[in-house]
């Protein structure tokens, strides 16, 4: 039986990006998620709102749990390339990528008590990973973040101070992108190609 997920990346997104905020506010004072609009957040008045705004940011792309039957306690996620084309434009702009996924097998596990599995997107990025959630193992390893210091020191390491305007201009970056038609053409598009920003300083 084929892994398939219960969840869409819009739920995953909620989950993930509630538990990445907690860990940057360990360290950090301001912590903001936001979903990128050119016309919005990239527009004139988020422009003159935090003009005078520096910061740091990382681009977290969430990832479903994908599950063989119901119960099962190995959970699988994907990374395909077009993240990877993504997350290696914007490290051009100092602003490094996270897959995440909830370790959920039930809409009921998604509370504060939920485990993530965070792992760092660029060229050595496996295309899928495997979650065995009652050892808590993970195969392959590379790339995971495990624990919420790995987290920060990955952040604190890829990251640079950026103004808005820099934010924007990634964004317009991934547009041009070959799979941009997927990511910002007409119709609905899957949250799966549209990362959370995440803001802090």
């Amino acid at each position: 039986m084929a892994a398939t997920s219960f969840m869409s990346e819009h739920t995953a997104e909620l989950a993930v990006s509630r538990r990445f905020d907690q860990v940057l506010r360990r360290e950090y004072r301001d912590v903001a998620s936001i979903y990128f609009w050119l016309s919005r957040e990239g527009g004139n008045l988020a422009s003159a709102i935090h003009g005078a705004d520096e910061f740091r940011a990382v681009a977290l792309f969430p990832r479903r749990p994908k599950l063989r039957r119901p119960g099962d306690h190995e959970i699988l996620l994907t990374v395909n390339d077009s993240l990877i084309a993504a997350a290696n434009c914007l490290a051009q702009f100092d602003i490094p990528s996270v897959a995440a996924c909830p370790l959920a097998r039930s809409f009921w596990d998604m509370d504060d008590r939920l485990t993530c599995l965070f792992i760092a997107v660029d060229d050595s990025t496996t295309s899928a990973y495997r979650t065995d959630v009652s050892s808590g193992v993970t195969q392959p390893s590379n790339g995971l973040l495990l624990d919420d210091m790995d987290v920060l020191n990955f952040v604190r390491d890829r990251t640079e101070l950026l103004a808005i305007e820099a934010l924007t201009a990634a964004v317009r970056a991934i547009r041009n992108l070959p799979t941009a038609t997927r990511w910002f053409g007409a119709g609905f598009l899957p949250a799966a190609y549209r990362p959370t920003m995440v803001l802090f300083r």
